[in-house]
C-alpha cells in the first residue's frame, strides 16, 4: 500500500498553534468565580462571607499565577502592592468596588505570566473591569437598571415557556451579570484567536446562550426541587437553645432558590474553559525590547499625538470622572425653615405611646387607638413631629389638604391613604406637584377592612394614577429571604440612600409591597433576594409565577416641575422603627424639601452613560491594538516572511501596557467611587438636634461598639420595648452610628448596652464632655460584657467585675445575683412598694462617695447594689449591671408588656434626667406574674432610704 507524502493535499496539516496551559485555565476559572462572588451574582451571601469567598477564589488565581521563573523585584513589588490594594478594596461595602479589586489583582498577574498565559489573564482582567463598570452603571444610572431588569425578565419568560413553569425574574436571577462578563470574555477571546473566526464565534455564542437557558430552566423547576426534598427538621427553640438543626435537607432548602445562580456560574466557567483551552491561537513570539510608544500599540502606522494621549490618559480620567458625575451628591439633611404637611386621613394613628397604655408591639393599646373602627389596629406615628422639629422643620397635619395647607407645604406626606379620594382633593394635589411641589407616598400591603359600617381600602394608587405617574404599588407583600432584608438590598445612587448599608434595617423595612416602575420613573431601593406574595399575608413560601428577586421597594419620578417618591412600606416613619430608620427618612425628607441638584438629573445621567461607554470602548481599543501584532505575525509566518526582533517584542510589551491600563482604570474608578460615596454620606448625615425641642428629647442608643442587643427590633433580645418606654417618658430614641461630639451635642441621653468593642480615648473624651455639659450617660452591662467598657466606667468611678476571669488574672470569679434572674424592690416609701424584674444582674462598685444605690439585691445579710448613679459635672452617670434588663423579653415583647418594669423605667428616668419626678402609688396597676418558664427568685425587700445612702 503506497505511503502518502507529507506534500499530499489529502493529508491535513498538523495543528501547530499553541495551547492554553492548565495554570492559565485555573486563573481564568478562579477569576470568573471571584468576580461573580464579589458582585453578589451567585446568590444570597452575608457580606463578610462574600468577601471571604472572593479572596479564596482570588488566592487560587494568585497562587496559580505566581512567576515560575526568576522575576525582577519591581514585578514582585507591583504584584504585592496590587494584592494588598485588592485586599483593601474587597473589604468595601460596594459590590462594584469589590469587582474592580478582582480586576486590579488580575492585571498585576499579567506581567509575570508568560506568552499565551499572559494573554488569557489580560483578557480576563479586561472582562472583569467591564463587569465592574456595568455594576457601577446599574447602581447609579436607573435606565441601565431598568434595561437589565427587562433583559432578565425576557429570559425568565422564555425559560418558563420551555419548562412549562411560569418564571418571573429580573436582572439578578436572570443572570445578567453572568452574561455581561461572558460577553466581554467572548469579544476578547474572539479578537485574539487565529482566523477563521466565524465558525468558533457561532459555536461559542450558541454554547453561552444554551448554557444560560439550561440554568434558567432549572430555576423554573426550583419549586419542584423543594418538594422533592425531605420535610424540614425544626428545632425546639427555648430560652437556652437558640440554635437550629443542621441536616442535608435543611441545608438544601436554605439554598433554593436563593443560591441557584451558582449553577449558572459553573456552567459559564465550563464554557469559558472550553473556549480558551481548545481555541486556535496565533503563534507566540519571544521577548524583545520595549516598543516605541510613539508608534502606538499597533504597527499600522504612527497615530496622531492627540490620539495617543487619548489612549494613554483617557481611560484613567474617565474612571475618575464617572463617579463624580453619576454618584456624588453634596446636599445636606436639614429641614430648617421647612414645613412638612401630612394628610390626617390614612391607615395611621397620630398618637404616641403613653404611660399605662401598654399594647402589643407595633400596635396601640385600646386607649391609644383611633375612634374609627376600621383603623383600630393602625400603627402610631406620634414621634414623627419630634423628629421633624429636631431637624429644624415643622409638621402640620391637615384634615382636608386645603389650598392654604398645600401652599405652606415644602413636602406633602401621604401615609397609607385608605379612603376614596374626593375629586377636588386630587386636583389640588396634582396642581401642587405640577407646580413644583414634593410628594412622599408611603404605601403598605393593600388592605380592605370593614368594621362597624366603616370601610378601609388602600387608595394610594388612586393618587398616583391621577398624577399620571409611571409607578404603581402592586397588590402584594414583598417577602425577604432573610429577616428585615439584611444583606439582601441594593440601594441605588441617590441623595436619600447613598452610602447607607443594608444592615441593622436602616431602611425600616417590615411590611412592604413591591412597586411596578416604568420609565421615566426610576428605582431608589431594590430588594435583591425576596419574592412578591400576592395579598397582604406575606407568610407563604415562594411559588412559581411570583416575582423572584429585584423587587423595587422605593421609586421616584419627576412630574411637571415637582417630584414624587413612593415607598412600598411606611414602617420607617412609625414610632417603633424610627430609631433605626431615621438616617434614611431624614435624608429623604430633606431631599424632597430642598430639591437640590442630584446625580439623578438627566444631564448627569446622560453624561455618565456616555462616559462609561467611552471608557469600555477605549479599553477594548487598547486591547485590540495590543493583539494586532500577533495576528500580523501569524499571517507573516504563514507567508514565510521572517519577523524582526523589533516586531517580535511589540506584542508582549503592548500586552503589559494594556494590563497596566486596566489596573489604573480599576484602581481609579474604585477610589473615586469610594470617595464620592463617603463624601455624599458625610455631607448628608442626619443630625437631629434636641436643643430645638423643649425639653431636649433626643436619646441615643449606641450602635457603634458591637452592642449585645439584636438588630431585629422585636426580637426577644431586641430593644423595641425600650424604644417605646423612652417615648412614653418624652424621649426620641435613635440609634447612634458613631460616637462623635458633633452628634452628642444635640442629645440629652446616651445609652450603652453591653458593648463588645472597647471605647477609644476619643470616645471616652466625647462621653465625658457630654456628661459634664449636662447629659445623662446610662450603661447597661453585665459581667459577661464588662471588659470592653471597663476603662470608660473607670473614668466615672464605676467598676463591674468581669466574667469569666482568665487564668492569667488572680481575681475571684464574680457570681450573678439571685441566681441571675430575680424580682426585687426599688421603691419602698409611705407604705407603697414597687418592684422590678432583673434578667441577669451583677454587682456594681462605685468608688466615689456621691454614688446613689438605686436598686440592690439582698440575701438577708448583705445588700448588693446593681443599679447605681452619681452626678458628674452638670450631668449624671448611671450603671445597671444587667446587659439584658431592657431587652424585649424583660420589658415589652410582641405579646405583652411587663408593667412593673415599665414603671421602674419611668421612675428611674425621672431620677437621672431632667424629666418631672415620678413615684409609684397605690393606684398603680398590680404587678403581673413572672414568666412561667423562668420563675423569679424573691429578694429580701430593701429600704429605699438605705438606697439613697452614699456608697462607702
Amino acid at each position: 500500500m503506497p505511503i502518502a507524502s507529507s506534500d499530499d493535499p489529502r493529508v491535513p496539516e498538523p495543528d501547530t498553534s499553541p495551547r492554553v496551559a492548565l495554570s492559565a485555565v485555573v486563573i481564568l476559572s478562579a477569576a470568573m468565580a471571584a468576580a461573580w462572588i464579589a458582585s453578589g451574582s451567585i446568590g444570597l451571601l452575608a457580606h463578610p462571607l462574600r468577601h471571604a469567598l472572593t479572596w479564596v477564589a482570588l488566592g487560587v488565581a494568585i497562587v496559580s499565577g505566581l512567576p515560575r521563573r526568576d522575576a525582577s523585584w519591581p514585578r514582585w513589588a507591583l504584584l504585592v502592592a496590587a494584592v494588598l490594594a485588592g485586599l483593601v478594596m474587597t473589604a468595601a461595602s460596594l459590590p462594584a468596588v469589590n469587582v474592580l479589586a478582582v480586576a486590579l489583582v488580575l492585571a498585576a498577574l499579567v506581567g509575570p505570566a508568560p506568552g499565551l498565559q499572559g494573554r488569557v489573564v489580560a483578557t480576563a482582567a479586561l472582562a472583569v473591569v467591564a463587569l465592574g463598570i456595568f455594576r457601577t452603571a446599574q447602581t447609579s444610572i436607573p435606565v441601565v437598571w431598568l434595561a437589565a431588569d427587562a433583559v432578565g425578565e425576557v429570559f425568565g419568560r422564555l425559560a418558563g415557556r420551555l419548562a412549562g413553569e411560569p418564571l418571573w425574574i429580573g436582572s439578578l436571577f436572570g443572570g445578567v451579570d453572568f452574561l455581561v462578563l461572558m460577553a466581554a470574555l467572548y469579544v476578547g477571546w474572539l479578537l485574539q484567536t487565529a482566523p477563521p473566526r466565524w465558525p468558533r464565534a457561532l459555536y461559542a455564542a450558541a454554547a453561552i446562550l444554551l448554557g444560560h437557558l439550561l440554568y434558567l430552566v432549572v430555576l423554573a423547576f426550583s419549586n419542584r426541587l423543594l418538594a422533592a426534598l425531605p420535610d424540614p427538621v425544626l428545632p425546639e427553640i427555648t430560652d437556652i437553645n437558640q440554635m437550629g438543626v443542621w441536616t442535608w435537607g435543611n441545608a438544601a432548602r436554605s439554598l433554593l432558590p436563593w443560591n441557584l445562580p451558582v449553577l449558572a456560574g459553573l456552567v459559564h466557567v465550563a464554557i469559558a474553559v472550553a473556549m480558551f483551552r481548545w481555541a486556535r491561537w496565533p503563534a507566540e513570539s519571544g521577548e524583545a525590547p520595549e516598543p516605541d510608544m510613539e508608534k502606538g500599540p499597533s504597527q499600522t502606522g504612527p497615530p496622531r499625538r492627540r490620539v495617543q494621549l487619548v489612549l494613554q490618559y483617557g481611560p484613567g480620567l474617565l474612571a475618575v470622572l464617572i463617579p463624580i458625575v453619576t454618584v456624588l451628591g453634596l446636599s445636606r439633611s436639614t429641614l430648617k425653615g421647612k414645613t412638612v404637611v401630612a394628610y390626617a386621613e390614612g391607615y395611621v394613628n397620630w398618637n404616641k405611646p403613653e404611660h399605662r397604655q401598654h399594647g402589643t408591639a407595633g400596635e396601640p393599646s385600646p386607649q391609644e387607638r383611633p375612634t374609627d373602627p376600621a383603623r383600630r389596629d393602625a400603627p402610631t406615628y406620634g414621634t414623627l413631629r419630634w423628629f421633624v422639629e429636631s431637624l429644624g422643620g415643622r409638621l402640620l397635619i391637615s384634615n382636608d389638604l386645603s389650598e392654604q395647607d398645600l401652599a405652606a407645604a415644602d413636602v406633602l406626606l401621604l401615609i397609607h391613604p385608605d379612603r376614596p379620594w374626593p375629586e377636588e382633593t386630587l386636583k389640588r394635589v396634582k396642581q401642587y406637584v405640577d407646580g413644583g411641589g414634593a410628594l412622599l407616598v408611603a404605601a403598605e400591603p393593600t388592605v380592605a377592612r370593614h368594621a362597624a359600617g366603616q370601610t378601609s381600602r388602600s387608595s394610594f394608587n388612586d393618587v398616583l394614577s391621577a398624577l399620571g405617574a409611571a409607578v404603581r404599588v402592586r397588590d402584594d407583600t414583598a417577602v425577604a429571604a432573610v429577616a428585615q432584608w439584611e444583606h439582601a438590598l441594593q440601594p441605588l445612587a441617590h441623595p436619600a440612600t447613598e452610602g447607607i448599608d443594608d444592615r441593622r434595617n436602616h431602611f425600616g423595612l417590615v411590611s412592604s409591597s413591591s412597586i411596578e416602575v416604568r420609565w421615566p420613573a426610576r428605582p431608589l431601593l431594590v430588594g435583591r433576594f425576596g419574592f412578591g406574595e400576592p395579598g397582604d399575608s406575606g407568610a407563604a413560601e415562594y411559588d412559581s409565577g411570583e416575582e423572584l428577586g429585584d423587587l423595587v421597594l422605593a421609586a421616584e419620578q419627576r412630574i411637571g416641575r415637582g417630584r414624587v417618591v413612593v415607598l412600598g412600606g411606611a414602617a420607617a416613619l412609625r414610632d417603633d422603627f424610627q430609631a433605626v430608620a431615621y438616617p434614611t427618612t431624614g435624608r429623604l425628607l430633606a431631599y424632597l424639601a430642598d430639591k437640590p441638584g442630584s446625580p439623578q438629573d438627566w444631564w448627569r445621567q446622560t453624561l455618565g452613560l456616555l462616559a462609561m461607554a467611552a471608557l469600555v470602548g477605549l479599553l477594548f481599543w487598547q486591547r485590540v491594538g495590543a493583539q494586532n501584532t500577533a495576528v500580523q505575525k501569524a499571517g507573516a509566518q504563514e507567508a514565510g516572511v521572517q519577523e524582526t526582533s523589533e516586531s517580535a517584542g511589540v506584542q508582549p510589551a503592548a500586552q503589559r501596557a494594556a494590563a497596566i491600563q486596566v489596573a489604573v482604570v480599576a484602581a481609579a474608578l474604585a477610589v473615586s467611587l469610594v470617595c464620592c460615596v463617603h463624601l455624599s454620606l458625610v455631607t448628608g448625615r442626619v443630625l437631629p438636634d434636641g436643643k430645638r425641642l423643649l425639653p431636649n428629647q433626643v436619646a441615643y442608643i449606641d450602635a457603634s461598639h458591637l452592642e449585645a442587643y439584636s438588630s431585629d427590633t422585636w426580637d426577644a433580645f431586641g430593644i423595641g420595648g425600650l424604644g417605646r418606654t423612652l417615648i412614653r417618658n418624652g424621649f426620641l430614641p435613635l440609634l447612634l452610628p458613631e460616637l462623635s461630639p458633633k452628634r452628642l451635642e444635640g442629645a440629652k441621653l446616651l445609652i450603652s448596652i453591653g458593648p463588645g468593642r472597647r471605647f477609644s480615648a476619643a470616645d471616652r473624651q466625647a462621653v465625658k464632655r457630654f456628661v459634664e455639659a449636662g447629659g445623662t450617660f446610662l450603661c447597661m452591662v453585665g459581667a459577661e460584657q464588662a471588659r470592653a467598657s471597663r476603662e470608660l466606667l473607670g473614668e466615672f468611678g464605676f467598676y463591674v467585675p468581669t466574667s469569666p476571669v482568665p487564668p492569667s488574672e488572680i481575681v475571684r470569679e464574680p457570681a450573678p445575683l439571685g441566681m441571675g434572674y430575680f424580682r426585687t424592690l426599688y421603691f419602698n416609701e409611705d407604705g407603697v412598694q414597687a418592684s422590678m424584674l432583673c434578667y441577669s444582674s451583677w454587682e456594681v462598685i462605685c468608688t466615689e462617695q456621691d454614688g446613689w444605690k438605686m436598686a440592690q439585691w439582698s440575701d438577708g445579710i448583705t445588700d448588693v447594689p446593681f443599679v447605681v448613679s452619681r452626678p458628674v459635672g452638670r450631668g449624671t452617670v448611671a450603671v445597671i449591671a444587667d446587659t439584658y434588663v431592657a431587652t424585649n423579653q424583660n420589658l415589652e415583647t410582641a405579646e405583652t408588656a411587663f408593667a412593673e418594669n415599665v414603671d421602674f423605667w419611668r421612675w428611674f428616668l425621672s431620677r437621672v434626667t431632667d424629666r418631672p419626678p415620678w413615684t409609684p402609688s397605690k393606684q398603680d396597676e398590680p404587678k403581673p406574674p413572672s414568666p412561667p418558664d423562668r420563675p423569679a427568685a424573691e429578694a429580701v425587700p430593701a429600704d429605699d432610704s438605705a438606697n439613697r445612702e452614699a456608697a462607702p
